[in-house]
This record gives C-alpha cells, structure tokens and sequence, in this order.
C-alpha cells in the first residue's frame, strides 16, 4: 500500500525572500522616519537651551542692575563695574563690585572687591555664562520722574539687537 501524501500549505523560497524584502524595507522606511524625530528634537532641545541660557544671563544682570548703587560715584562706566548692596545669608546688607563683559569665551559676570580709583580688582570670581549674547552695552539715564535707569542693549548670536529698560531701585543702605 501506498503512503497517502497530503499537500499542506506551505511557503516557498521565493516567497520568503520576497516577505522578508517587504519587511526589511518597512523597517529601513521606520527607521528613517525615527531616526528624522529624534533628530528634530535634539535641535529642539539645543534651541531651548541656548533660550534657556541667554534668559538666566539677562535676568542676573537685571537683578544685578536693580540692587545697584544709585550713586554714580559707585560706578566704574569704562568698565561697566558698579557697586551691588544685598542682604546677605543671616540677612544682613552687604556689598561687592559686579563687572559685566563679553569677550571671545562670551558672557562673562566679576564680583568680588574693587578698587574705584586704581580700577583694578582686589579679589573676584568670574563666572561664564555662554557665548550666545555677542554684545551688551549699558547706559544709565534718567526717567521723567528723575529716577535713574539703565538701558541694556544686548544682541544674540550678532543678529537683531535687543534693548531693555532696568529701574535701579536699590533699597539697602548701608
């Protein structure tokens, strides 16, 4: 007697490699398409930084500017040094020198001690604050009602320029 051979469905050769084609096409389609996000939102998030950065900078020169001495015999324009009055940790007033400039490391914020006369510091820290701000210069004037302000003109990256407005309002006497 003979064996009975019953055909069962099967795939052949060529239809595996032809599935396996398909799939291995849809994956690189996938691929391409995830790799092109993931590339989107790292520059997302280099840009939200860089956002992130310039923000943190401009406001420390903004709470630097509004505790600074009214007196302009406290300032050192050449070098934009003024003195900063602020209470300290036990919230005692206190004081230092605060410096602002931009060199070819970026922005850059002194303070410490400083010699009005000789224009030279006793003892600073400096401390960077990124190389996105390409210039500032400040310039004090006065308001309508004889208050003094500070005009900040800052541009980021060397395009547009920029300009805010900093009361100086300091209430800590010493």
């Amino acid at each position: 007697m003979r064996p009975f051979h019953h055909k069962q469905p099967s795939f052949t050769l060529v239809e595996l490699l032809l599935y396996t084609a398909m799939f291995a096409f849809f994956a690189l389609l996938l691929f391409g398409f995830y790799s092109d996000v993931y590339k989107r939102i790292t520059l997302i998030k280099q840009a939200n930084s860089k956002i992130v950065r310039v923000t943190v900078a401009l406001d420390l020169l903004r709470r630097d500017l509004m505790s600074a001495s009214v007196d302009l015999q406290d300032w050192d324009f050449k070098n934009l040094v003024f003195k900063k009055n602020f209470l300290d940790k036990n919230g005692y007033p206190a004081l230092t020198f605060v410096a602002w400039g931009i060199d070819n490391k970026g922005l850059w914020r002194r303070d410490g001690n400083y010699n009005l006369s000789s224009q030279s510091w006793l003892k600073s820290n400096v401390a960077f604050l990124g190389n996105e701000i390409k210039t500032l210069n400040v310039y004090l004037e006065t308001d309508v009602n004889r208050k003094i302000r500070a005009k900040v003109r800052y541009s980021v990256d060397g395009k547009v320029e920029r300009c805010f407005f900093v009361l100086l309002r300091n209430r800590i006497w010493l």
